[in-house]
């Protein structure tokens, strides 16, 4: 059966090409590609979804039920059941369903003929690349049990760090909610009743009593046009975020801002050491493990980093002169990495880097709230005087109002 594989290929000049070839398998693709003049760098097959679920496989798994699902396989695969049958069992125990129609569809590619990597690539929209590629090389190396607990350890790595993160921001966003809820309430059912009887008698409302009343009277007046407006403006901050330009700025920002953005560096530095010592455990070469890296790290600057790493290795040039140049990688990172490259161990100095990181992360989160809370002292410290002055000034003028 011919199928069509997409390439990345260098020329003998050190030029970087990418196309699509027709092949009956891999190495016949391979075999095309090198006959061109071409020296083939990734090669994978082209995605292939059912009929009807198209639409559905352009989001990617999530993350927990992928985690959840590469455990459960990986414990059957211990167990010595066949692939046939464990994708059966997992299949009747899963509640997720665009998961339960990708491994009907996996199942019977495998009855096809296809092995258990070339069933999972007709799905590289649904499933992770890095996912594949540890079913690919675990199949190839007789070690699936291997390389699918090397990814169940990444992907819930993943979960845990987000989970940490989320937590630390947890108690200010809770707090900001409650601040906003009382705002609204005092807004909309106290200050009115001041500003009708205050008329009543011809008497002017204190100015913290003006403030929230304007503001209520803006929100009134303007619902309409908001409703309408909010909708538009978050699809356009969402067209242009996936923008080059918009992705480049918001990920400086995200990288830059105070507090966050030193998290976001180490979490992103995790992230590519973790991957990249998954890949080349895997028995990728280190090209094809920068290409796959690359397209796992969503961030603009490191993604920028990881393709001249890429371009330098091709072109037979010192491959950590880009994290030199970058503003991201510590000294630390950099010198791990040139002595892993230099001694042959970079698969464990990268697994060590990861864990030291995981680590700083850790207590990075948690001094989070910490370092949040002068910052919503002073929130809503400005919005209780606002709103005990709109409430209390009123009445403390009662008095001077009868008089009037």
């Amino acid at each position: 059966m011919v199928s069509k594989y997409k390439y990345t290929a260098i020329s003998r000049e050190g030029i970087r090409s990418s196309g699509m070839v027709e092949a009956e398998d891999e190495s016949r693709a391979v075999s095309a590609i090198s006959s061109s003049g071409l020296i083939p760098v990734k090669i994978s097959r082209k995605s292939y979804t059912g009929s009807g679920f198209k639409t559905m496989w352009k989001s990617r798994i999530n993350p927990e039920t992928l985690a959840t699902f590469t455990r459960k396989l990986l414990t059957l695969n211990k167990a010595g059941i066949p692939i046939l049958r464990s994708l059966d069992i997992i299949m009747a125990d899963i509640s997720d369903f665009r998961l339960s129609v990708a491994l009907r569809e996996i199942r019977k590619s495998i009855e096809g003929g296809d092995s258990l990597t070339d069933a999972f690539e007709r799905h590289t929209g649904f499933f992770p690349e890095l996912f594949i590629n540890a079913i690919r090389a675990g199949e190839e190396s007789g070690s699936l049990d291997t390389m699918l607990a090397r990814a169940s350890e990444l992907i819930e790595r993943e979960i845990r760090l987000k989970e940490n993160v989320k937590a630390a921001v947890r108690y200010p966003a809770y707090v900001l909610l409650t601040i906003a809820a009382a705002f609204f309430v005092v807004i909309t059912f106290v200050v009115p009743k001041f500003a009708g009887f205050y008329t009543a008698y011809g008497a002017e409302l204190p100015w913290a009593t003006r403030l929230l009343i304007n503001f209520n009277g803006f929100i009134v007046g303007n619902w309409p046009y908001m409703i309408i407006a909010v909708p538009i403006l978050i699809f356009i901050f969402w067209r242009v975020r996936v923008t080059n330009w918009g992705k480049r700025v918001f990920d400086y920002i995200s990288l830059s801002i105070p507090i966050l953005g030193k998290i976001t560096v180490k979490t992103v530095i995790a992230r590519f050491c973790y991957i990249l010592s998954t890949l080349l455990s895997a028995g990728l070469p280190l090209s094809q493990s920068l290409e796959v890296l690359r397209s796992s790290i969503s961030n603009f600057y490191f993604s920028k980093v990881i393709s001249e790493m890429g371009e330098n290795l091709s072109g037979g040039s010192d491959i950590v002169s880009s994290m030199r140049s970058s503003r991201y990688f510590s000294p630390m990172v950099i010198q791990m990495f040139s002595i892993g490259l230099e001694t042959g161990s970079l698969e464990s100095l990268l697994q060590e880097i990861a864990r030291h990181y995981d680590t700083e992360i850790e207590q990075e989160a948690k001094k989070l709230t910490s370092r949040i809370e002068p910052l919503l002292t002073v929130a809503v410290g400005i919005t209780v005087l606002i709103l005990a002055l709109a409430i209390f000034l009123p009445m403390w003028n009662l008095i001077s109002v009868f008089r009037k």
